[in-house]
């Protein structure tokens, strides 16, 4: 069994994500706008359905790849890295509180 959290998991496969998306941007024709936008688009998007749909658990991940971002602030590609997996974290978390049904009262 591994010792790490339920958001270590979460940023762990945000990462990967994360590397494949900046990997997708790069590619031939991934300059045009609306094809980069696109891409994040759709790596955010296969995120929300490995992770779920639950704001609170995508937020935690975000924030544990936000502290790896930290840690890895001198290492210019692992930096970038970690902060695009933060960017889907939260462009997911984002969706998942559109998708979640209306409940009465304050949020």
């Amino acid at each position: 069994m591994s010792d790490q959290t339920q958001a270590e998991r979460d940023a762990d496969a945000a990462h990967m994500y994360g590397v494949a998306c900046l990997l997708a941007e790069e590619r031939p024709g991934a300059r045009e706008r609306r094809r980069h936008e696109q891409v994040i688009d759709d790596y955010t998007m296969d995120l929300l359905d490995q992770i779920g749909a639950d704001p609170a658990q995508l937020y935690a991940a975000a924030r544990v790849a936000c502290i790896r971002a930290a840690e890895d602030v001198e290492h210019p590609a692992l930096f970038r890295q970690d902060m695009r997996a933060v960017d889907l974290c939260r462009r997911a978390a984002q969706l998942a509180g559109e998708l979640e049904p209306a409940q009465g009262g304050d949020r």
